[in-house]
């Protein structure tokens, strides 16, 4: 996860691997370290509710619909026999259950693909302090350069927030290859940061392009609040 605070102008502070660490090496020591940081603090949830938390945790996002055929998947195959609780009071429990740690799942109501809206279940780290700073490892000055220029690009547009292309992000994204840069934000996609979209160009044909994600309403909701970024819906869970 990307460390907190952040603070205007938008500067993310990490604690950095030595350079030598590569961001494949770097995310799989972030996984197992949020995961041995979780499950430490799940004792207390069954077993089909700790396979359903790792597989999220993996997962980083997914719409409630997946969500909770993913709990109802990890209740038939731990045999929960029908005595699994209901979707809604699950995720209560495993927010009691990680709050110690600061760790938990949230719900963040987005537009979906069809031009409707649906709840999105999201793993969130909702600590600012050393310990939440650790997790940071991973990336390098170049991609937290990156990443501070792609945030900075949505703060700008503030209210508007339409999707941006990767020739929007600015300065501070240029010393990045354009396929490197195409791997970070798939990256920090897959972390639930930033979400995928498509606009249309001058031709009226569909182009990739990125939005921000379900974690960084929850995350960085404070600090997009200060630059006029629309926060949504945002189910806490308690």
């Amino acid at each position: 996860p990307l460390s907190l605070p952040l603070t205007l102008p938008l500067t993310l502070t990490l604690t950095l691997t030595p350079t030598r660490t590569r961001a494949e090496r770097g995310l799989r020591r972030r996984e197992r370290e949020v995961q041995a940081r979780t499950m430490s603090s799940s004792w207390k949830l069954a077993a089909h509710e700790q396979a359903f938390l790792q597989q999220l945790m993996a997962r980083s996002a997914l719409p409630r619909s997946q969500a909770e055929e993913l709990y109802s998947a990890c209740a038939t195959r731990f045999k929960a026999g029908g005595r699994e609780a209901p979707f809604q009071r699950a995720l209560k429990k495993i927010n009691a259950a990680l709050d110690a740690v600061h760790l938990g799942v949230a719900g963040v109501i987005m537009p979906d693909s069809n031009g409707g809206m649906e709840e999105i279940i999201v793993f969130v780290n909702k600590s600012a302090d050393e310990a939440a700073k650790k997790f940071g490892v991973g990336y390098d000055e170049g991609q937290i350069k990156a990443i501070n220029g792609v945030l900075s690009a949505f703060a700008e547009i503030g209210e508007e927030q339409i999707p941006l292309q990767l020739d929007q992000f600015g300065a501070d994204t240029e010393h990045l290859t354009e396929g490197a840069l195409e791997a970070l934000m798939t990256q920090l996609c897959h972390e639930g940061w930033f979400r995928m979209a498509k606009i249309e160009n001058e031709d009226e044909q569909e182009e990739d392009a990125f939005e921000l994600g379900p974690r960084a309403y929850v995350e960085l909701a404070e600090l997009l609040s200060e630059a006029a970024v629309p926060i949504p819906q945002t189910l806490l869970y308690k």
